[in-house]
């Protein structure tokens, strides 16, 4: 990696997390489903509601990316947001799948 772009998954064996997850911060910050809202977390205030394809909502990004971040960024449960139609190679999201 130049320190310009993304790194391929997996890259940094030795940044695995405690469940083995690798990339949670620093490569792509990554698309969650939560409308952006201001803490405290509260279930009942709207950020999880389905809004469907409507862009003029903030959508939650998650863990930071190779484009910009502070040391204080760097972690997983780091917080932005941007509008849902954003499109940056600095942002990304992650495909799981339960076993």
């Amino acid at each position: 990696n130049s320190g310009d772009a993304t790194s391929d998954v997996g890259n940094r064996q030795q940044g695995a997390s405690w469940v083995g997850a690798f990339d949670m911060s620093g490569n792509v910050w990554e698309w969650v489903s939560s409308l952006y809202e201001p803490y405290p977390y509260s279930a009942g205030d709207g950020r999880e509601a389905d809004t469907g394809a409507r862009t003029d909502v903030q959508r939650v990004l998650r863990g930071s990316s190779w484009y910009y971040s502070g040391s204080l960024d760097l972690r997983a449960a780091y917080r932005n947001w941007y509008s849902p139609n954003s499109t940056y190679n600095f942002i990304g999201f992650r495909c799981a799948r339960s076993n």
